[in-house]
């Protein structure tokens, strides 16, 4: 089987010396992903099927953000079928996606070994979001070196990643805080999401989670998009959902393995700018945290930062630089991959869970 097959090249990638194959080897894998992305049938994958029915509209109807309307109703208006637009856009977005991996990344045959277990599934599907990660992407490893014109370069790209998803947005705080000193941000902000943790589950167990709304519907000036404000304020009425723990504890583990990989880096003296801008993103998605609460619909702004902190992780784990002690660390790293499957119910074949179609997906089931 095709994701199989790319599976275990990049498993014998990751013990392989020679850069060149091992960024050849990559490319194999991320291709194959590629295709399996933009092959989803619409009959199992209620997203694809959505995407399908607003393929002609003009992008004066504002049902999507403009970069993603405009886009394809290029393709539209050119004689382009649907699966013809989602397969040629998921194999350019992907080349691109690689290309930010790769420089950002010591390892990315690791990367690709987790990424296609989580949180490669949900990416397949939402189309707009992974698009937008991908600018976010080429953003952070723009600004491994800060200077004018890469911060300029940065916030561009950001723009356009907006433009994709309006959840882009929030990552405007990236170039923030990489002109903060970085010592500051890792000794305060990871306190800081404990405090916004415990905060989000008291309004929560009190009944006054719904008083986010207000707050979450003033998000819309950021977008484009016809109906947002009032898509995000019916998404913050106060619904609970299980998967929310799982989710958040998933965020909580992968913290906890990033502050120890940080501390052993800045006490080695071996910490880089790409470990820097990395986990930085990966910060932003706290944001998440309390909202979540509200509606598992916000799950995105943790899975999408999250995708950071596996490229950070994956990048300084290879064979040769295990030692004694990481045992805990790469436990709880499982840990947070196992529960962020949980959480994007992968395993669960029923209506509206993502196993219902996770085969399909992967081109294991026809």
């Amino acid at each position: 089987m095709l994701f199989l097959t790319g599976w275990f090249f990049n498993l014998i990638g990751s013990f392989v010396n020679n850069k060149i194959i091992k960024r050849i080897i990559g490319l194999i894998g991320i291709l194959i992903l590629a295709w399996l992305a933009g092959t989803v049938s619409v009959d199992h994958s209620a997203d694809t099927a959505a995407y399908m029915r607003t393929f002609s509209m003009n992008p004066s109807t504002s049902i999507f953000e403009s970069g993603y309307l405009n886009l394809s109703y290029w393709f539209y208006t050119n004689g382009f079928d649907y699966t013809t637009f989602r397969t040629v856009t998921f194999f350019v977005f992907y080349i691109l996606f690689y290309i930010s991996v790769n420089a950002l990344s010591n390892n990315p045959n690791f990367f690709i070994l987790i990424y296609s277990f989580f949180p490669f599934l949900s990416d397949a599907t939402q189309v707009r979001n992974f698009f937008m990660l991908t600018f976010v992407l080429m953003a952070c490893a723009v600004l491994t070196k800060r200077t004018f014109s890469r911060y300029l370069l940065a916030i561009a790209l950001i723009y356009v990643a907006s433009l994709f998803h309006s959840a882009g947005s929030i990552f405007y705080l990236f170039v923030l805080l990489r002109a903060i000193h970085f010592r500051k941000i890792y000794i305060i902000i990871p306190k800081l999401i404990y405090i916004i943790t415990a905060a989000g589950v008291l309004l929560w167990a009190t009944g006054s989670i719904s008083l986010l709304s207000q707050y979450i519907g003033s998000l819309s000036f950021f977008s484009e998009r016809n109906g947002i404000s009032e898509s995000l304020q019916t998404y913050s009425a106060g619904i609970f959902n299980v998967y929310t723990i799982p989710m958040v504890a998933s965020y909580l583990f992968m913290l906890h393995v990033l502050q120890i990989i940080i501390k052993d880096k800045m006490d080695d003296s071996t910490l880089t700018e790409k470990d820097e801008s990395l986990y930085l993103l990966f910060l932003i998605g706290a944001i998440g945290i309390p909202v979540i609460f509200s509606s598992f619909a916000f799950e995105r702004i943790l899975r999408n930062s999250m995708m950071c902190g596996i490229i950070l992780v994956t990048s300084t784990t290879t064979i040769k630089n295990l030692k004694k002690g990481d045992g805990v660390k790469y436990i709880l790293f499982s840990l947070s991959i196992i529960l962020g499957i949980i959480a994007e119910g992968y395993l669960y074949d029923i209506p509206g869970m993502m196993g219902s179609y996770t085969f399909y997906i992967l081109k294991f089931i026809q």
